[in-house]
């Protein structure tokens, strides 16, 4: 046998070949789209001013929560930091990636000064998505060349394309992957070794017993802690993978579950011991998941995890034709757009608002002409496969009668019914599709709710009960749970491809050169997508330079320790507006100050407003506070001298309140309120 027989050998008896193969496969992907540049754990020049990259201030937020967080001591829960809002508030609200927030804390004191990892994070995710990508490949098809082109059309995803710094923590598409792979390989992972003796097996010694036991318990715990160690980390990266996960989960628990009992008969359904393994299979990785969030401060303090927007930011029916990309940009409360277009074929396909960019989820013109492929493929073996049975019954008159009486048998008894390795086939494919058809069910009525929409006209518009519209608030993007219809669709069109020409004459052949094929027309469809990715985080960035270079600024940050951004500082505060919110927090990071209000992941100005005007209540009474910065973003909104009892002055086109004295100050002017407040 030669070297490349045993390697090949060697790669076919071993998934872990597969998954590394498929993890280089991403990095190449990776470093060819975003360059080594990002990877630079001390360069933080992208990171302090994100508008350089994609016009979006999100990164940055991103990236000061981790550096405060860095400087915050340890708190308990584990995840708190301070200095970002009026009490220690988790570092899940600022998308941070708490899970790789929390690691790298640890080791804090052997980090140089500027470190960052949302670089790496960004190559996991396409290592992994790889990895995970040819694992469910190898389910597929027994063929190297298949997984790994199939695995690369995981790893061009547009989605994954989209997310990419652009909303870092939401990047991690591999964890859906992981989930997708927990299902295919369920039976290999439950299976009990061969070697194990049967339960019933007679005079079994106490250790051999022992190890039976082992056998039948640790397959099954070893599956139900992989779903914990998935279900948690969707959790720590961004929760809004975690309904997605868990939505795969049960799907999977239903499958095992259907493939137990026979659908048709009503009476396991009832039988609460039948329903175990499922119950324990889920709400163990619930439990898991639900520890996960109380160690990383989710439910700490009085932040409301629901938000708004949840109509605005749904799915649209031809997003996943529609290679439109819209782009937000914000500054000084004014919302601008810019409009890219993914795809080198396909035109922008009219949208019924721009806030639909959260359900981009455009399938890619190589992936479209997959599904075409194997939806023609398909009805045109089915065809094929009627006429010969028309065929056969016309010859044969003893075929028809065998036919007929299967047909009544099947009727009379579905257990009468040939089976295959023990097991039903009618059954087996039953017990498949229902757990696909309510994962597609379930995961577009959850992206399109609760406004449905198709281009630029509106079906309907489902009047929820407010419990259900709170609970769905707290997941107000639902457009993104596209992104499981997105990679559902993807993997269902290359196992019908695998499927289709497993079979036929020089199968493997084929199906390598047609999947080439289709990955180049793939590649070449998103190439402006992957060019203006490229462009924007492979050029070189300017170094941050703060808007607030008057001298009253240091004056103010040396006799300060607060920041107190006066109200409102919702709607048309700081939650509008991103790069005022950046620049105050580096500034409060320059001279060590604490800030009363941010921009987070979720509104957090009720209670920031509610002590700030309590406390300009107390100013009226004579109080003085020099240790206190006031910002005003709103000149409405700035009392008068005589309630306050503060002085007033422009810096930089900030309105600044403060006790002290900044007249001799050069670049500050005073500045006096409108009489109507």
């Amino acid at each position: 046998m030669s070297i490349w027989q045993k390697a090949k050998q060697q790669y076919h008896a071993r998934p872990s070949a597969s998954f590394f193969a498929g993890c280089l496969i991403g990095g190449l992907v990776f470093v060819c789209i975003y360059g080594i540049r990002v990877l630079d754990v001390t360069n933080d020049a992208w990171l302090l001013d994100s508008s350089q990259c994609e016009k979006l201030w999100d990164l940055t937020q991103h990236y000061l929560g981790w550096v405060y967080y860095r400087k915050s001591p340890w708190h308990f829960p584990f995840g708190l930091l301070d200095d970002l809002y009026l009490d220690s508030v988790s570092i899940l609200y600022t998308d941070s990636i708490p899970l790789f927030a929390m690691f790298f804390k640890l080791l804090s004191p052997i980090l140089p000064e500027t470190f960052q990892y949302f670089g790496i994070f960004g190559l996991l995710c396409y290592v992994l998505m790889g990895g995970f990508g040819v694992l469910l490949m190898r389910r597929m098809t027994p063929h190297v060349l298949p997984q790994w082109i199939g695995g690369a059309f995981f790893v061009l995803s547009p989605c994954l394309l989209k997310r990419t710094f652009y909303h870092t923590a939401l990047s991690a598409h591999f964890l859906i992957l992981a989930a997708f792979c927990l299902w295919a390989y369920r039976e290999e992972i439950l299976a009990k070794p061969p070697s194990m003796p049967k339960k019933d097996a007679p005079g079994i010694a106490p250790a051999k017993a022992i190890t039976a036991m082992r056998g039948r318990l640790f397959p099954r715990l070893r599956h139900t802690l992989s779903w914990c160690a998935i279900c948690a980390a969707s959790f720590l990266t961004n929760p809004y993978l975690t309904p997605m996960v868990f939505g795969v989960l049960a799907c999977s628990l239903l499958h095992e579950w259907l493939l137990k009992h026979d659908f048709w008969d009503w009476h396991p359904w009832l039988k609460l011991q039948n329903w175990r393994d499922f119950l324990v299979g889920l709400l163990t990785p619930a439990a898991a998941t639900l520890l996960a969030g109380y160690l990383c401060g989710a439910f700490y303090g009085n932040v409301s995890a629901a938000s708004n927007g949840l109509s605005e930011l749904s799915f649209n029916l031809l997003q996943l034709v529609n290679p439109a990309n819209y782009l937000l940009d914000i500054q000084d409360f004014i919302y601008t757009w810019e409009t890219q277009n993914y795809s080198a074929f396909l035109p922008i396909l009219p949208s019924f608002s721009e806030w639909q960019e959260e359900g981009f989820s455009y399938l890619g013109l190589g992936v479209i002409l997959m599904l075409v492929l194997a939806g023609g493929l398909s009805a045109i073996r089915t065809l094929h496969r009627q006429n010969t049975a028309k065929l056969a019954r016309k010859s044969d008159a003893r075929a028809l009668h065998r036919q007929n009486t299967a047909k009544l048998a099947r009727k009379a008894d579905i257990s009468t019914m040939p089976e295959k390795n023990g097991r039903s086939s009618t059954r087996k494919g039953l017990a498949l599709c229902i757990p696909v058809l309510i994962y597609f069910t379930v995961f577009t009525l959850l992206a399109l709710s609760p406004r449905f929409t198709i281009g630029n006209v509106k079906l309907l518009e489902i009047p929820y009960p407010d419990f259900i519209y709170d609970t769905l608030s707290i997941f107000r993007s639902t457009g993104r749970f596209a992104w499981m219809l997105h990679y559902g669709i993807l993997a269902l069109a290359l196992l019908a491809l695998c499927h289709l020409f497993c079979t036929a004459r020089h199968g493997k052949l084929v199906l390598s050169l047609t999947l080439a094929t289709l990955l180049f027309v793939q590649i070449i469809d998103l190439m402006p997508g992957l060019s203006d990715k490229h462009e924007a985080y492979t050029k070189e960035f300017a170094d941050y330079v703060s808007p607030f270079q008057s001298s009253g600024w240091k004056i103010l940050g040396e006799n300060a320790t607060q920041i107190m951004v006066c109200p409102p500082t919702g709607t048309f505060g700081l939650y509008n507006a991103p790069d005022t919110s950046c620049h105050l927090e580096q500034y409060a990071l320059q001279y060590g100050l604490s800030l009363n209000v941010t921009y987070m992941s979720r509104d957090v100005s009720k209670a920031a407003d509610k002590a700030a005007r309590k406390h300009l209540e107390t100013r009226k009474n004579g109080e003085k506070h020099p240790e206190i910065i006031y910002v005003f973003l709103q000149e409405s909104t700035v009392p008068p001298a005589t309630e306050s009892g503060l002085n007033y002055y422009k810096l930089d086109g900030c309105i600044i309140g403060t006790d002290l004295n900044l007249d001799a100050c050069t670049g500050v002017a005073a500045y006096t309120p409108p009489t109507s407040y």
